[in-house]
């Protein structure tokens, strides 16, 4: 098949951006730039996002020394050497040359800087941690223009033991200097890294792979040692609690058991491991018991309201009138029992002092103990959602719309991360709405509402910041996903909008 020439690309480039479907293009960079452009990236106006690098994490430690080798044999090859963490920020780079150095710097191919596709659109970093495979950007191939005058190739490195992926290796020459060989370099640099995490693994992390890879494959496979698990692709899908497994495994003879209440699966022990063929559908798991203090709260409330007047108080949304109504409390003056009142730090003093006076009173309140001390009542605080087991507490939300529903790992790591400032009452609402946009009983990442993935990614928006991303959000709703009147409606440029959706990623 005749390949494409760079004016080609070139043409078929400006073509794509015109609207059209062009040809001549390679299949995998044409469906890259389709991701690009409904991840709203810019193809003139985008600079990747400098968020840091952290040097001292596993791949930064065995892989740059593998790197720092090879680079001595390629002085004089005009080429750069970068590693990449899973996100696609560089960790390090080595250039061989000032010119291109020079080059590079401009296009921010330097340490701390992002290159997701979804930011920066097509480029070998990004696209290969994106499809999970070797990927070859030539010259006009890359979604932004600013990056035509060079070649990236990068392959992603995963650990030989967990399988996880850990980042990529790219090099990087300019367009005109592309070899077929730039793929055959980062395999093997690829190849050499993994080797080197080989080398460090751990004695358990040796024993857990070794026992995963001789355990019989009639099932969801999972091998489990402290701290460590290696599952295959079903298994991962059961969207099990791995710890609490471990727990209940550790100690087992081989033999069929059922796990966790209800996972039938067979039990295979070897040295510092465990191994666990799943053998059949799980049966209908009712909502676990909550590993929350919420029963305590409970139980402290009835035995506080034993001795007198009760206020709680936290934050709003974090359950106080519901903790309140299952310890005993109704509504209204004048019905049996204890009387629950909700604000009660709105009302005046005259009737503060005349609830003092009756029996039974519980009172919900974010003000805290001061309004207590008026009322003449013991406490009660209440956490607030992010200081609680929000994955638990998000399992159960999600059992109410149907008990065979699970959230993916990645989805379950985004809501541990968000801060919750609207508490119990936010996480029922994204809850409810991720349900009604699962894949085969899977709630995704992709299922929540952005600045939720964001913070997947370890960083979360300030105050300001989270109104401004609803704000952008519901503009773009509005104009039905039109850009343009998107920011002419919100009176900024169409550039500042991308960078904004890249940002926050809408």
């Amino acid at each position: 098949m005749r390949r494409a020439t760079v004016g080609t690309v070139a043409t078929a480039w400006e073509r794509f951006h015109a609207g059209d479907e062009p040809a001549g293009v390679r299949g995998e960079v044409l469906t890259s730039w389709r991701r690009s452009r409904l991840s709203g990236v810019d193809p003139e106006h985008v600079q990747p996002p400098h968020v840091g690098a952290d040097p001292d994490t596993e791949l930064a430690r065995v892989g740059v020394p593998v790197l720092a080798r090879m680079a001595e044999l390629l002085t004089g090859e005009r080429a750069c050497l970068a590693l990449a963490d899973a996100r696609g920020s560089v960790l390090w780079r080595w250039v061989s040359e000032t010119v291109l150095r020079t080059t590079l710097d401009e296009l921010s191919v330097a340490q701390g800087f992002c290159f997701d596709e979804s930011l920066v659109g097509t480029n070998g970093l990004g696209t290969a941690l994106e499809t999970g495979a070797l990927a070859v950007v030539r010259g006009s191939e890359h979604f932004v223009q600013r990056f035509h005058d060079v070649t990236c190739v990068a392959a992603p490195v995963r650990h030989p033991v967990t399988r996880r992926t850990l980042g990529a290796v790219n090099v990087t020459c300019r367009a005109q200097q592309t070899s077929p060989l730039l793929a055959v370099l980062v395999r093997k640099l690829v190849a050499e890294v993994q080797d080197a995490l080989l080398d460090a693994a751990t004695a358990t992390q040796r024993a857990v792979l070794d026992a995963y890879l001789r355990a019989p494959r009639s099932g969801p496979v999972l091998a489990l040692g402290p701290g460590v698990v290696i599952a295959d692709a079903a298994a991962t899908a059961l969207d099990v609690d791995h710890a609490q497994l471990w727990e209940e495994v550790r100690g087992r003879a081989d033999g069929d058991v059922v796990l966790l209440g209800d996972l039938p699966a067979r039990v295979g022990v070897a040295p510092d491991a465990v191994t666990l063929t799943v053998t059949g559908a799980a049966r209908h798991r009712p909502a676990p018991a909550p590993r929350d203090d919420w029963a305590h709260w409970v139980a402290r409330a009835r035995a506080l309201l034993a001795a007198g007047p009760l206020v709680v108080h936290g934050e709003p949304g974090t359950g106080k009138t519901a903790l309140l109504r299952e310890a005993g409390a109704v509504d209204g003056d004048g019905a049996p029992g204890p009387l629950l009142v909700r604000h009660v730090d709105l009302l005046p003093p005259d009737a503060l002092r005349r609830l003092s006076a009756r029996p039974g009173v519980l009172a919900a309140t974010a003000a805290g103990p001061d309004v207590a001390a008026r009322l003449g009542a013991r406490t009660l605080a209440v956490a607030p959602l992010r200081r609680r087991d929000v994955g638990e507490l998000a399992r159960r939300a999600l059992h109410v719309h149907g008990a065979h529903l699970a959230f993916a790992p990645d989805a379950l790591e985004a809501l541990r991360r968000h801060d919750w400032p609207g508490n119990l009452r936010e996480l029922g609402v994204v809850v409810a709405d991720a349900a009604g946009h699962a894949h085969g009983g899977v709630v995704g990442l992709d299922a929540l509402p952005p600045r939720l993935r964001l913070a997947a990614t370890g960083r979360r928006l300030t105050p300001l910041e989270r109104a401004e991303s609803e704000t952008i959000a519901a503009v773009l709703t509005e104009c039905e996903g039109n850009r343009s009147a998107a920011a002419r409606a919100l009176g900024i440029s169409r550039s500042a909008l991308y960078a904004k959706l890249r940002a926050y990623r809408l």
